[in-house]
């Protein structure tokens, strides 16, 4: 799994870009580099970039409900872009949706970040 992260200060964001499978073999990597972003991040709007990931495992689901704790915790809001329809089939099935604000694509994310 490939993460890229970056703070987009035209959007007030920070935008994590995920690519491959979160799933138990990579899924304490991401959780420690999300979560060190955020925690270096004046930013506390978070944007998961979901196009590029076709799976995600339990402890994927794990991974994202500690993401959006800590993120919570600073007051901040998360929003899900390009979540692929087997992928938002597990986040209804495993009542994640309504931890997030959905939005189609990453600039759509970022353009409702921005807006606040």
């Amino acid at each position: 799994m490939n993460v890229i992260i970056e703070n987009v200060d035209a959007s007030n964001a920070l935008l994590v870009v995920l690519d491959g499978h979160l799933d138990a073999t990579h899924y304490e990597r991401v959780e420690r580099e999300v979560v060190a972003a955020i925690d270096a991040s004046a930013h506390r709007r978070l944007v998961l970039d979901f196009a590029a990931v076709a799976f995600v495992s339990s402890a994927g689901i794990r991974t994202l409900i500690n993401v959006v704790k800590r993120n919570r915790s600073r007051g901040g809001t998360v929003w899900l872009a390009g979540v692929r329809p087997q992928v938002h089939e597990v986040f209804d099935i495993s009542g994640l949706t309504p931890l997030f604000r959905s939005a189609t694509t990453r600039a759509d994310a970022l353009r409702e970040a921005a807006a606040g």
